[in-house]
Parts: C-alpha cells; structure tokens; sequence
C-alpha cells in the first residue's frame, strides 16, 4: 500500500493526505473557513500553514498533529532551521520551551537540561535520526550525542518532545526525545544548494540533490565548512564536513530504505575564559582579555609537546580540537501484513572515532599568588632560592598584565561502535491502536586519556610561562618548570567496556466518549563490563624541573568491573478534545536513569546505581489558521541524583574526585504561543518560546571531614545546578512585498543561575538581541542574513566545574573563569533550489 493511501485511510474522509515534495501533509479538507488547517506551532513563521504529522514518540499507529498530540512536541521544520542561522544543534534547540541550553562550547560539545534535570551534555535527552538512536547513550563522557551528527540541509525536520513518552521509546530519554528527520529522496529530481559566509572567516557550502533511478529513488547530499572560530584561536578552529547517501524503493505492501552517512570534521571546544569581579560588584572580563571573542587557546598551547609517564612524547594536539571520523550505516524495512498490521524492522551499525583535545583553565590569580604555592617546590631544587619570577616558556621575560592561570591540557581518545537493531508491530483490534517492539543495542568503546598542566597568562591566546626561582640578590638561578608544564600525567584513565541494553516496550491507545486514553510500558536490562588499567604515580629522571617528580601513568594491570540494571518505564496519558481547534491532556511518566560506561569507571563508582524519574504534565493546546497556543504544566522529581565532583587543586596540581546524593523536585510551566495579522504571512506576527520554573534540591545532604572533625553540609532548598527559573524568547517578525521578505528580531532573556549545589557561585541573568532578514531574489533564489548577539552582551552559562560543583571554589573569588556566550556575529545565506 502507498504511503499517500495509507495515511488517507488512517486520516478518515474529513482530511485529505497532501504531498509536498519528500513531505505527506494531513489536513481538513477546505470546505469552510472554519474547517482550515490551523498554524504550525514554531518559533519561526516561515513554514507551509498546515499541520504536519508528528512521528516521534507516538503512542499509537494513527497519524496525529501537534494539536493531536498528548504530549508536548515542538515541530522545527527546513525553513524554521534554515531561517534561525544556528550553527549548532543546541543553538537549533534554544527555541524550544523547557530546555535549557548552553551553546558556547562551539558546533559540539554543548550541555542541554530539560524540564529541570541537572544532567550534563546530552544525557538526558536522547537523540535519533529518522527514528533510530545516533549515539545509544547521548551523555557517554567526553562523547556527547551532539558530536555524532550535524544540522544540514538533508534534514527535512528536527521534533523535540519534551517529557512525555519518550522514555517508552528511547533508553536515557529521560528529558524528551530529539528526532532528527532527513528528506526522502524524492520522485522527481530535485536539488538544493545553499551557500554561506560570515564571521571569524566562516565558510559553507550545503548541497542536496536527488530523484528517481529506476524502480529506485535516490539522494545524497552533506556539507563542507571551514572557518577561524568566533573565538580566534590562530589556527583553523573548524574544518570538515558531512555526507550522506540514500535509496528507498516502495513494492505494493513492502517499502526498503538504505542509509549512508559519514562525518568527518573537527570542531573547536570553547571553555571557561578569566573573568573579574570589580569593587561594585561588576563581571567584567580582566586586562588583556576579549570575553566576547577571546580564547585562551592559541598557537603556543597548540605547540605544547605532552610527556607520558616513560618520558615519551604524548600524540596531543589542541589545533584538533574534537576531531570525530564517523561511519554509519542504517538499514530500515517497513511491510504491511495486513490492513491493520504492519511490521517494521530497523538496523543501524556505526564505527567512530573520537579525539578530544581541550584546554581546560583553572583559577586565575595574580603571579605573585600563583607563585607562592612553588616556594618550596623551588627551594627543593635551588636551596637558596628566596622568590619566584616568570619568564615565557621560549626564555623571554613575562611582561603581561600580572595575571596568571592554571589550565590543563587534556587529551581524549575513544574508538566506539555500535549496533543497534529495532523490531516493531503496529496495528489495530477491537477499538485499540497499539506498538509492541524489541530494541537491542550492543555497544564496544574503549578510552584512553591523558593530562597535563601549565601556567598561562591572561590573556587572549595565551602564552606558557616557566616559574623561574631566584636568590636574595636576584639572581636568576633557573626555570623549575619545563615547556609551562607544572605536572605531566595529572589524569591519567585507560578503559575497554562494552555496553548491552534489550528492551522489550508496547503502547496502547483507545478511546470512550470524548477521551483518548494510552498507555506505554517499557522493560530494559542492561548490562556493563569494562577491564579498567590500574594507574600509579611514578617518578621520572628529570631532577631539575618538577613537572615529572608524579607523572600518572599504567601499571598493565587491569580489573574487570562489571554491572547489571534493570529499568521500568510506565507512561499513562489522557487527553479529551474540546471542539476542533483545542485539547487538553495530562500524562504521568515513571522512568528512570541507567548508569553507563563513564559511570562505572569513574571515582566513586563502587555506589553507582538507577535514579528514578517521575515526570508529570498537565497541557492545553489551542490552534486556529492564524494562531496556536500550548501551554503545559510540569513537574520532575528526580530521586538518588548524583552531583559528581572532578575538582582542579592548584597547589598540588592534582584532581580529587567525590560525589553526594539527593533527590531534587522541579515544578514549572511552559507556553508555546503564534500569533499572525494575516493568513498569508504578510504584516506582522509574534511567536513566543517561554518557561517558568522552580529546581530545587528536595535534600542533599552529607558529611564531610574538616580538620579531623564531622561536619554535616546541608544544602537542601538550594537552587539546582545551571538550571534558570526563567527562559523566554520572543520573536517578532514582519513578512513584506507580498510574501517574497521577512524580517525577525529574536529576543531573549535568561534567569540568573547557580554553578554551584552550595549556590555561592552566581551565573548573572542576562538577555540577547538577534536579527534575521529573508528575501527572495527569484522564485528560486532566497536571501538570508542573520545577526545573533547584536548588544554584545556578556552573557555567561556556565562557571568553571573544576572549581567544584558541589561547593565552588570560585565563590567570592575576584578573579575567576566562566564560559560566555559568543560575541557579535553575522552569517549572510544564499539558498538555490531546483
């Protein structure tokens, strides 16, 4: 059966089933005013008027809008992507309500909190592509989801449901689910081209092409780019690419998909930079540094030459930044058994590696402060040495602004591959709509990392610098650092695992008088081992300089840890429609999280274990053909949460590791709002992406040795981790010459937040100005320019997480590092299609 027949019989004679291009849009059938589509419900008002189907995350077989839906979904479609200018996946996903996100790490490497869940990087949101995870575990240490795919023009679509049924279908979605959805190659031929240019020297080129070949329909498409980094670096900070190919044949009952993509690209990884607090009480960035568009990175730390614990130089490399070589092959079959059953199987193998190479600071200080914590270090060496200097690690005296920092040069490499395979029914009987699957994922990755630290100055592009000891006269008695480095081997880590997750889920939907009720329940057990390399300090021959005096490094003994766990997701839903235009629903989710490989082989890990999630959400949806309106209460209460510690010490050069325990409760409200003058998109429209929350620690308590005494550190009520009360992003937008412009002006506005779980650390609120102008030139030939950050504003998202994120160190500090948003910035678009 065609895709077009089956979606008329699932719609019913009210609706008819519309292609456009590679897209099947359902809506009413045009007989009155009141029986037209209503608005598509997104931050950008650039996209087709109807409703399109949602398929992520869906409860049952039938198709169902945004409207329809019993969950809350935003819908993120080409145009919408193309217009926002986002240069990464978590700039993509600041438009949807509930998430918070930090984009300043670059194009990967980003952190999302969903709806309250104090989790780093992606691990609580899981992320697909065309229904089929790119990364089984979004939140694997240093191998965050976001580094596994890229936003390009292959994409048709991005869906983000939020809470919800996701983890009914998903391992770790524990957040929402992220669904990226490529094009379908098409009938006809069809190409699109999109060029782009803008600031710190960015370069890009999109193409998508495709059409029909025989019995078969094809596509390929991908993108190259290249640029200097928002945060000049002196080197090429970003460079590469993604391509993909695709096949699709269709017979009367059985349709075939075979997918290609490769990834072959380095990104920067922007970190914390120094930063002051003035006398009244202002951050502002020290002297010599540009917070917008600096970067501690440069040439010389780039040129920085590491040793391993024999004395052998380290393959560490920062011009490289993350680096991932990428493979994936995907390999979906969907056949209709009958009317009512249809069977779908998918498989997906992937293989890639992964480099990740970051400079990552400490605290920054005066000299003189940095250098009295190596008096005695020095007086080791040089008895007679009196005091400290600096000098640059290529012999010329230090003549910065007096400030210095502490950074650590990290080095990661994990080689990972997966297979992942998803059996699927959907079906129909007696009134009820159901899904019943089995999803097996077998997961093999090994890490090796390896630090080291240096003293830097302050300054943009920063420069190592030698501690030089000196005698009562003043003479120079030597550098008791070599190359900047203070220590070689500060961290060092080495681990093979393999990961294994089975999964049995089914979802049930049926309906009594004006209620649709359904129900999801997934079982999983999975399954961790990994030979873990024990490590030792060991002295190295190098009497003169202390940066090999306790260089970290492998024994060649391993230990086997192993781990099994057991996770229960029940999601019930019910949802009632008031008349054709509004809904209401309310679900309630109990899930939970499962520990993964970084878990198990991270300090403390002897007290790893699930933390139960229970998400409930209450929402009203209203859409008519110029507006739509959804607004959703929510809570999340997150049980056993671990709050890790990974604390840089600048007297020993050395991490320490610890981790408490408490169960955190977020209350909050989303809404989600579109409002346009007139149905043809001309004059002017208002959208609205906005959150109000409440994250709070329900309890978090411990006890902790102070001077050979217990004291008890009780931080419950505290504000949780990073997690802002308010979000908003108001976009209003004017369409002009008859349909052919369009002009937006993105606002938003962030709460202030807390780096800390002590809440002594303080992120400050702040808001943004953005711009994005389209034109078409020709029926074919679109024009777009976007602007983000138009006031300069100096927006910080996160502190410094080796300060501690229990209690930070930075608290009260003058000097201190926080990673900022970016600078000022332009991107000018031109787009072909044919």
């Amino acid at each position: 059966m065609a895709i077009n027949v089956a979606l008329q019989r699932a719609a019913g004679k009210d609706y008819e089933v519309v292609q456009s291009g590679d897209t099947y849009v359902i809506r009413r059938r045009a007989k009155t005013v009141s029986q037209q589509s209503p608005a598509q419900p997104a931050p950008s008002q650039t996209d087709e008027a109807p409703q399109e189907v949602i398929v992520t995350a869906r409860m049952s077989p039938l198709s169902r809008t945004p409207l329809e839906s019993s969950y809350a979904v935003t819908r993120l479609t080409a145009n919408t992507i193309q217009m926002s200018g986002a240069l990464s996946a978590a700039d993509l996903l600041k438009a949807v309500p509930g998430l918070w996100v930090e984009s300043s790490g670059g194009e990967a490497s980003n952190n999302i909190r969903a709806r309250g869940i104090p989790r780093d990087g992606f691990s609580s949101l899981a992320v697909q592509e065309d229904g089929l995870p790119v990364q089984h575990d979004p939140g694997l240490g240093y191998l965050n989801a976001d580094q596994s795919f890229r936003i390009d023009d292959t994409l048709r679509a991005v869906e983000v449901v939020r809470g919800g049924p996701a983890s009914v279908f998903a391992s770790n979605a524990l957040g929402g689910l992220i669904n990226l959805i490529p094009r379908e190659a098409p009938m006809q031929p069809e190409m699109r081209l999109r060029l782009q240019a803008g600031d710190g020297n960015y370069h890009r080129v999109d193409l998508w092409t495709g059409g029909p070949v025989g019995e078969w329909r094809v596509a390929t498409g991908g993108f190259y780019r290249a640029d200097d980094g928002l945060r000049p670096t002196g080197y090429t900070a970003d460079k590469g690419g993604q391509w993909r190919m695709t096949a699709q044949r269709q017979w009367e009952h059985l349709k075939l998909s075979l997918d290609y993509k490769h990834l072959d690209d380095r990104v920067a990884f922007y970190l914390p930079v120094p930063l002051q607090v003035t006398a009244d009480g202002q951050i502002k960035p020290v002297p010599g540094f540009n917070a917008l568009y600096g970067t501690l990175a440069g040439p010389d730390t780039a040129a920085a030459k590491m040793l391993d614990a024999k004395g052998q130089p380290y393959p560490f490399d920062l011009s490289r930044g993350t680096e991932v070589r990428l493979d994936q092959y995907t390999v979906k079959l969907r056949y209709e058994l009958s009317d009512a059953l249809t069977f779908n199987e998918s498989l997906r193998w992937r293989r890639s590696s992964t480099w990740r190479n970051g400079l990552f600071p400490g605290y920054p200080n005066t000299a003189s402060e940095k250098l009295k914590t190596y008096l005695q270090a020095a007086q080791a060496i040089y008895p007679q040495a009196t005091q400290l200097g600096l000098s640059y690690a290529d012999g010329r005296r230090f003549a910065g602004s007096g400030l210095a920092i502490d950074a650590t040069l990290s080095s990661v490499r994990i080689p990972l591959s997966e297979l992942i395979s998803e059996t699927k029914l959907e079906g129909q009987a007696g009134g009820h709509h159901f899904t019943a699957g089995l999803y097996v994922a077998q997961v093999n990755m090994s890490m090796k990392r390896l630090t080291a630290t240096t003293l830097l100055e302050a300054r943009n592009q920063a420069r190592r610098l030698d501690i030089v000891a000196y005698d009562a006269a003043g003479n120079a008695l030597g550098a008791i650092t070599q190359d900047g480095f203070t220590r070689y081997g500060a961290q060092f880590d080495t681990y093979s695992g393999t990961e294994r997750s089975i999964a049995v889920y089914g979802t049930d939907e049926w309906t009594f008088g004006t209620w649709r009720a359904d129900i999801g329940i997934r079982l999983e057990q999975l399954r961790l081992a990994a030979n873990v390399e024990q490590s030792q300090a060991f002295q190295g021959p190098d009497t003169l300089h202390i940066g090999d005096d306790a260089v970290l490094g492998g024994t060649g003994q391993f230990s086997l840890m192993a781990r099994e766990f057991d996770g229960h997701t029940l999601s019930l839903g019910l949802t009632r429609p008031i008349d054709d235009q509004t809904q209401i629903y309310g679900r309630v989710t109990r899930t939970q999280y499962l520990p993964n490989l970084t878990d198990l082989t991270s300090p403390p890990a002897g007290d790893i274990h699930s933390e139960p999630v229970t998400l409930s959400e209450f929402g009203f949806k209203h859409a008519t053909p110029s507006s739509y309106l959804q607004i959703v209460a929510f809570s999340t209460a997150f049980s056993a949460y671990r709050v890790t510690d990974n604390v840089f010490d600048a007297k020993t050069n050395a991490y320490s590791q610890r981790a408490a325990y408490g169960d955190t409760l977020t209350v909050g409200l989303e809404v989600e709002a579109l409002w346009r003058a007139h149905r043809d998109r001309t004059g002017p429209d208002l959208a609205l992406s906005a959150t109000w929350q409440k994250p709070r620690f329900e309890n978090l308590r411990y006890t902790e040795l102070v001077n050979g005494a217990a004291i008890i550190r009780d931080f419950s009520g505290n504000r949780l981790l990073r997690v802002p009360e308010i979000m908003v992003r108001l976009t209003p937008g004017y369409g002009f010459a008859k349909g052919r412009g369009r002009i937006e002006i993105p606002i938003e506005y962030y709460g202030d937040r807390f780096a800390d779980a002590a809440n002594t650390a303080r992120l400050p609120a702040y808001a943004t100005l953005g711009v994005a102008l389209r034109y078409d030139l020709a029926p074919r030939l679109t024009f777009i320019l976007t602007g983000d950050n138009l006031g300069q504003t100096l927006g910080l998202t996160e502190g410094n997480p080796r300060a501690g994120q229990i209690v930070s160190g930075d608290a009260n500090a003058t000097y201190f590092a926080a990673r900022p948003i970016f600078g000022r910035s332009f991107r000018a678009t031109l787009s072909f299609r044919l």
